[in-house]
């Protein structure tokens, strides 16, 4: 009996405070352990293996590091193709920034899904100031809501992932394990929450 309502005291803990996992995986090569592959990247290169990289990733090789100069203005992207039944989808990475600048919004990172064609802003998702540096990794969610699912359903978006810096005090966001999930009933799992590491 003890044992029954432990566990029904852990159930009802954990359906209140942890998301969803979605069904699908929308985007290709989200752990960067194809290199290059399905993204395209401008401004500079992008992905980059360890040894060329500020910081280890996450998880394997590979990871994306977006700024790192003055007056960047580095992208990267990947278009999908977005389900007509989509009704639960969330966008989630992980991130390690790291600047010597003590200024706000003048160095920052965004996630939005966009309009491939004219660039037209279906989501702005996230937006991350470089102030305060992380220092180590960090995970980001973004939990879609009903207006951005109908923004984007049944359309081919581009996931755009982007950091400004300014001429000075150059700022650095290292990115990985990206994720662009969703769902096409309503069925709810279960995932244990993720905590912040500097690096393996």
């Amino acid at each position: 009996m003890a044992l029954c309502l432990a566990i029904a005291a852990l159930f009802m803990m954990t359906s209140h405070s942890q998301a969803a996992i979605p069904d699908d995986e929308l985007l290709v090569n989200g752990d960067f352990e194809l290199y290059h592959v399905g993204w395209t990247e401008t401004g500079t290169v992008i992905i980059r293996p360890t040894g060329s990289l500020p910081r280890p990733p996450y998880s394997g090789v590979y990871a994306a590091w977006l700024g790192g100069y003055n007056d960047a203005d580095d992208e990267m992207f990947q278009n999908v193709d977005v389900p007509a039944n989509i009704n639960f989808a969330k966008l989630h990475l992980w991130y390690w920034s790291f600047t010597p600048e003590t200024t706000y919004a003048v160095d920052y990172f965004t996630l939005q899904l966009v309009n491939p064609t004219n660039g037209d802003h279906y989501v702005d998702a996230i937006t991350l100031d470089a102030v305060p540096p992380t220092n180590q990794y960090q995970p980001h969610t973004y939990i879609l809501n009903s207006a951005d699912l109908d923004a984007i359903r049944g359309k081919t978006v581009r996931v755009l992932f982007r950091v400004y810096t300014d001429a000075r005090l150059t700022s650095s966001f290292v990115v990985d394990d990206v994720s662009f999930d969703f769902g096409s009933d309503l069925s709810r799992h279960l995932y244990l929450p993720t905590t912040p590491r500097t690096a393996h």
